[in-house]
């Protein structure tokens, strides 16, 4: 029996838009967005797990990129691309999350940046409520030091929930992730949309 719902965020209650910000950030600082991907690439990782910051990774990139910036400047740009890109909630996500949380545990498990976490902890939406507080408890990828589509992150969840993996449902719109959470035992669906999400859920005999 399902009693804990795990949802991932970035592509599912808000939209997903990493590879325009990179577009966006690539611009600014004068180089492609590839090449701007393959100069963040070996941060990835640490920047996921909350080892460095973001402003940590654009000062170590400035040599790979052959480019002099403030890259706090870039930091700046990069919170307020996401702002305008990324905070749009998606009102029948919510309504859905509202009505599980009547019978089940319902939390969040995101791979995020340090930076990205604040914004995300502070900002508040015109009902007053910050990102997080829709769900009875938020795993953020920075402050676990855990990533996804490791299974150690899905453990951890699950012991602090005090929940089997057999009693637990993953949803995200990442397949690798979803793998991730299969790996140790735990149910998934891959998230499309709203209306198929709710499919899902009633054929797993999840009610609202």
């Amino acid at each position: 029996m399902i009693t804990t719902i795990i949802f991932d965020i970035g592509g599912v209650l808000i939209p997903e838009r990493g590879i325009t910000i990179k577009a966006i950030i690539a611009r600014q600082i004068g180089v492609s967005p590839q090449t701007l991907d393959d100069a963040l690439t070996p941060y990835k990782r640490a920047l996921t797990k909350g080892e460095i910051t973001l402003k940590e990774a654009y000062e170590r990139m400035q040599s790979v990129l052959g480019k002099a910036y403030a890259p706090e400047e870039i930091v700046a740009r990069h919170v307020e691309a996401y702002h305008h890109l990324c905070t749009a909630r998606d009102s029948r996500i919510i309504d859905i999350i509202e009505r599980l949380k009547r019978k089940y545990k319902v939390v969040a498990l995101t791979n995020t940046e340090q930076e990205i976490a604040a914004f995300n902890r502070q900002r508040r939406g015109e009902d007053g409520k910050t990102l997080y507080e829709y769900f009875d408890q938020a795993f953020l990828s920075t402050e676990m030091r855990m990533k996804k589509p490791d299974a150690e992150i899905y453990q951890a969840v699950l012991r602090e929930m005090k929940c089997g993996a057999e009693n637990a449902l993953f949803i995200d719109d990442k397949q690798s992730y979803l793998d991730g959470a299969r790996s140790v035992g735990i149910q998934s669906i891959l998230y499309e949309n709203p209306e198929q999400l709710q499919k899902e859920m009633k054929r797993l005999s999840i009610s609202f």
